[in-house]
C-alpha cells in the first residue's frame, strides 16, 4: 500500500452499519431505562432486563469491531508499514472524541467538587485499566471501559501485522485466547484491589471472545461467499435478520420468557449469526430512495458519537421530556420512555457526528495519512 496507487473501494457494510445502530441503541436504551427509574421510582430495583439490554449491545459492538478491523488490515502492507498505519488509523477514529468527552466530563466533575486525581486523568485519557475498588474498570467517562478493551484487541492485532500475512490473525486470535484461558484457570482473579490502582487483569475478560468471534467471521466470510454465490441475502432481509436476532432475545428477556441467565448462554451464538447475516449482504449501492436504508446506515455511522455523547444527554433528553410530557412522565411504562429516549439519543449521536466527529477525522487524516498515502487518503465506510 505504500507504492501510491489507490486502494480497492472497501464493500459497502450497509447491514453491518445498521447492526451498529441497534448496537448503540441498546446501550442508551439501558441507561435511560436506569434513569427513569432512578428519577421516578427511587428505590426500585432496576429490573435485570435492562442491564442484559445495555450487556448485549456492547457485546455486539466487539463482535463487529473483531469483524471490521480484521476487514481492514486486508490491505495492509505487511510488517511496520502495515502496522503503524493500523494504529495510526484507530487512534484517529477512536481518541479524539474519547478525550474530548472526558475533558468535558472532568471538568464537570470538578466543578461539582468532585475532581478526578491526576492518575485517573492519566489512565483514563491512555485507555490504561484501572479499578474501581471492585473488579470493575472506573474511567472519567463510565462508557470508556469498553474502549480499554477496544484498545486492548487492536493493540494484540496490530502488533500481530509485524508477523507474516497469514499468520498474523491466527496468532491474535491465540495470544486473547491465552489470556482467556490464564483468567479461566484461576491465574488472573477478579479479587477487589485498591481504588484508582493501575490492574491489567481486568482485562482478561470473556467479554473479549466477541472480538475473537468476529475475526474468525470475517476470515470465513471468503469461503461462504463462494459457496453462496450471488444468492446472498439483499439489505432488507440482511438487516432484518441481523438486528432481528438480538431485538428478539432482548425482549424474550424483558418479557420474562427467557431468564437472564439463560439469555446470556445465548448471547455469544446470536451475536455470531447476526454477524454472518451481516457478512452474507449482497454489497451493492443503496437503491435510491430507500429513507429506512439511508437513515439506518446514518446512525451506523454516528454509533460511536452516540456512544460517547448519550451520557451527557441523557439528562438534558430527562429535562426535556418533563417539560413536553409534563408531570405525568412518571407513569409512562419504562420500556416505551428508554425506547423514545434511544432514538432520540440516536439523533444527538449524529449531530455529534456530523458536527465534531467527522471533521475532526477529515482534518487528522488529511495531516497524518495523506503525506504517507495521498492516494488512499479517504476509506470507503466507518473503521
Amino acid at each position: 500500500m505504500s507504492s501510491g496507487h489507490a486502494a480497492p473501494a472497501r464493500p459497502r457494510l450497509d447491514a453491518l452499519q445498521a447492526l451498529r445502530a441497534l448496537a448503540a441503541g441498546l446501550v442508551v436504551f439501558d441507561h435511560a431505562a436506569a434513569g427513569f427509574l432512578e428519577h421516578f421510582h427511587p428505590g426500585t430495583e432496576i429490573p435485570s432486563a435492562v442491564w442484559f439490554a445495555g450487556a448485549l449491545g456492547v457485546k455486539v459492538f466487539f463482535g463487529i469491531s473483531g469483524y471490521i478491523i480484521y476487514l481492514s488490515t486486508r490491505s495492509l502492507a505487511p510488517g511496520w508499514a502495515g502496522a503503524s498505519d493500523f494504529f495510526r488509523r484507530r487512534l484517529i477514529r477512536v481518541v479524539p472524541l474519547y478525550w474530548m468527552a472526558t475533558l468535558l466530563y472532568g471538568l464537570r466533575l470538578s466543578l461539582r467538587g468532585d475532581a478526578p486525581g491526576l492518575g485517573a486523568w492519566v489512565m483514563s485519557l491512555l485507555f490504561l485499566p484501572f479499578s474501581s475498588g471492585g473488579a470493575e474498570m472506573r474511567p472519567i467517562v463510565g462508557v470508556g471501559w469498553s474502549l480499554n478493551f477496544e484498545m486492548f484487541f487492536y493493540a494484540v492485532l496490530g502488533l500481530c501485522l509485524l508477523l507474516p500475512r497469514r499468520a498474523s490473525a491466527w496468532a491474535a486470535l491465540a495470544l486473547l485466547s491465552g489470556v482467556l484461558s490464564l483468567r479461566l484457570g484461576g491465574a488472573l482473579g477478579t479479587a477487589a484491589s485498591t481504588p484508582g490502582q493501575l490492574d491489567f487483569s481486568l482485562l482478561a475478560d470473556p467479554i473479549l471472545g466477541f472480538f475473537m468471534a468476529g475475526v474468525l467471521v470475517a476470515k470465513a466470510e471468503p469461503a461462504l461467499r463462494r459457496w453462496l454465490g450471488r444468492r446472498g441475502p439483499g439489505f432488507g432481509i440482511a438487516a432484518a435478520c441481523s438486528c432481528g436476532l438480538p431485538l428478539a432475545l432482548t425482549a424474550a428477556v424483558w418479557f420474562g420468557a427467557v431468564s437472564t441467565p439463560q439469555a446470556d448462554r445465548w448471547a455469544p451464538l446470536v451475536g455470531i449469526a447476526a454477524l454472518l447475516c451481516c457478512a452474507l449482504e449482497q454489497h451493492g449501492p443503496a437503491p435510491a430512495g430507500s429513507t429506512l436504508r439511508r437513515v439506518l446506515v446514518g446512525a451506523g455511522d454516528a454509533s460511536y458519537s452516540t456512544y460517547i455523547v448519550h451520557t451527557f444527554a441523557l439528562n438534558a433528553l430527562l429535562w426535556a421530556a418533563l417539560h413536553l410530557a409534563g408531570a405525568g412522565l412518571g407513569s409512562w411504562p419504562v420500556g416505551a420512555y428508554a425506547v423514545a429516549i434511544a432514538i432520540l439519543g440516536s439523533g444527538i449521536g449524529w449531530l455529534t457526528f456530523e458536527a465534531v466527529e467527522r471533521p475532526t477525522m477529515r482534518w487528522l487524516n488529511a495531516r497524518l495519512l495523506a503525506p504517507r498515502r495521498p492516494a488512499a487518503m479517504a476509506p470507503a465506510g466507518p473503521t
